[in-house]
């Protein structure tokens, strides 16, 4: 085992930091070229809507506060946009690649850079590293949580306890999800500690002798950081306080900032950050009604994600620990550790998510790419044994299956998130993700939204109906249609631009009498949406104007934009 000293000198973690360096790279180049997701846009408006009026309070339905709470800093410095929204998500994924040298001392050369290879280019991790959304957050923080324990019980140096008491910390601010980490790594440390038992069963010392020595260890352990182990909960309390605990603004009520000027209000707030916000998680996730479906079709859509984006990644994790655990001494730890996570990630997802979504996939394929990447150094070995053996046959076939392995990586990651990040039929894009072709409109309407001095917008349909445009100052909304006009209140925020609705010829006639909007919005494809006959009207009555038809969902719906000439470039 190498000190701590002489990292700077290795030349694994070089090769780590090289393959980090891509993976940046890849993350964030035409990172603001996607148009924004349904969820990016609810996030992203949210977030705009608590810059301007100060206030936030934890909704488990929106997951955690990280995203709220950091991009607020993000878009004060760089401006709100969809490059800005998406950056620190692309920074913690692109820097997942160099957590894997937190696992130095249990992987070879070959198996750790292969590791951080996978976590660079796997296509669930590079696709939802540009987006705006806290799965890569969560998966990233929890593995480097799980390394830096794995360096302390290595190297004995208590900092890796504070360093892994921050990153679950703030894994628990990203998504609710983060709570099932420790259980799924739990049942698999079981499963070893059962491993060790079985193999006493019938040597000497017996299994019982072996369990007590095993449990008499972790006390001892427990016993001798103890101090910092109380520390490191303090610290991960103070983590969710400040992510979790309300900010009132200037309005009434309770509030993190208002706390420090008037002290007596601090332990509601304390107890609103963390108690108060375990019961919202508990009404929200585990008993409300969001997890009741069928367990199949979901286990479905969640294989079907993760075979058509991280196929290979999945077999070969399946190789590793099929061969580390019978082809050798003995198996490691890690190596079946990483295949029992991932594994009860498989199967206990489809229970826990409400939605069937590519990006569940994504906490399988963390843990799963450590044996991954032992599978893949098993048959690279084999074609340098065979190279070195002068064997043709056996270096070709290694070659293949490698080539056959980074062709499928490669092929998938810059189709599905590059050429084809949008567009039915791409194994990993989420169905809420409107068309890329958006653009033009978008910029019209930010054109159009600073020249005018009225009304910039006006939603013509039931399907986006709101009575009342002021309750959207604040979500949720109680009333009102105001959800099926995303991903694009995200952009109007951001143009500034003035609205309202309609849903009436009447109304829509009154509205362009009055206030002549150089931009009418509707849509078609859903049942609420204007008949035919009324867009033909409305198409003869906005002479002047220019129809641009954008496919919103991949069920169906489509925004229809009526756009004043002046204002299209």
């Amino acid at each position: 085992m190498m000190s701590d000293e002489g990292w700077l000198s290795d030349r694994r973690l070089a090769w780590l930091l090289g393959i980090t360096i891509v993976a940046l790279i890849a993350r964030l180049m035409f990172l603001g070229d996607r148009i924004a997701h349904w969820d990016e846009g609810r996030v992203g408006y949210e977030i705009l809507r608590y810059m301007a009026t100060g206030a936030w309070e934890y909704r488990p339905i929106v997951h955690g506060p990280f995203l709220p709470q950091v991009n607020k800093h993000v878009f004060a410095i760089l401006g709100a946009g969809d490059f800005s929204a998406r950056v620190i998500v692309a920074v913690v994924g692109g820097l997942l690649p160099l957590a894997a040298w937190l696992y130095r001392d249990h992987l070879d050369r070959v198996e750790l850079v292969v590791l951080a290879g996978f976590l660079a280019a796997d296509p669930l991790l590079l696709y939802y590293s540009r987006f705006m959304r806290n799965d890569v957050l969560v998966a990233a923080f929890a593995f480097v949580a799980f390394g830096c324990l794995l360096r302390l019980l290595e190297s004995g140096r208590v900092r890796y306890l504070h360093f892994a008491a921050l990153a679950f910390g703030l894994s628990l601010t990203t998504k609710e999800n983060a709570i099932l980490y420790p259980v799924a790594i739990g049942g698999a440390v079981i499963l070893l500690f059962d491993h060790r038992l079985f193999l006493a069963r019938d040597a000497e010392p017996s299994w019982k002798t072996v369990a007590r020595r095993h449990l008499w260890r972790v006390g001892r352990g427990l016993i001798r950081y103890r101090y910092h182990l109380a520390i490191a909960v303090i610290e991960i309390l103070l983590i969710v306080v400040y992510f979790y605990a309300p900010r009132a603004g200037p309005t009434g009520g309770i509030g993190l900032w208002k706390a420090l000027l008037t002290p007596s209000m601090l332990p509601d707030v304390i107890q609103a950050g963390t108690v108060g916000a375990g019961e919202k998680l508990v009404s929200q996730w585990i008993q409300g009604s969001l997890n009741e479906h069928g367990y199949l079709p979901f286990l479905g859509s969640f294989l079907k994600a993760l075979g058509g984006a991280s196929g290979g990644l999945a077999l070969f994790a399946l190789i590793g620990f099929l061969v580390d655990r019978y082809g050798g001494d003995r198996p490691r730890n890690l190596v079946s550790l990483g295949f029992y996570w991932g594994f009860a990630s498989v199967l206990g997802y489809p229970i826990a998510v409400d939605i069937r979504a590519p990006w569940s996939a994504i906490h399988a394929v963390v843990p799963l790419a450590i044996p991954a990447a032992v599978g893949i150094a098993i048959i690279y070995r084999w074609g340098m044994e065979a190279l070195a053996d002068n064997d043709r046959v056996g270096v070709g076939l290694a070659g293949l299956v490698l080539l056959l392995v980074a062709g499928q990586v490669a092929g998938t990651a810059v189709s599905g998130v590059y050429l084809n990040d949008q567009r039915e039929g791409n194994v990993l894009v989420q169905y809420a993700q409107p068309e890329g072709e958006m653009r033009p409109a978008l910029d019209a309407v930010d054109r159009a939204a600073a020249d005018s001095n009225g009304l910039d917008v006006l939603w013509y349909g039931r399907y986006f109906l709101v009575e009342n445009e002021s309750q959207a100052d604040r979500l949720p909304l109680a009333d009102g249609e105001w959800y099926n006009r995303l991903p694009l209140p995200w952009y109007l925020e951001l143009s500034e631009a003035t609205v309202n609705s309609t849903a009436t010829p009447g109304g829509l006639e009154a509205w362009l009498a009055s206030e002549d909007p150089p931009v009418v919005i509707t849509c078609q494809g859903v049942e609420e949406c204007p008949s035919e006959g009324s867009m033909d009207g409305l198409r003869r009555r906005l002479d002047g104007y220019t129809e641009l038809t954008y496919e919103g969902r991949q069920f169906r719906l489509e925004f229809v934009f009526f756009i004043e000439d002046r204002y299209l470039a």
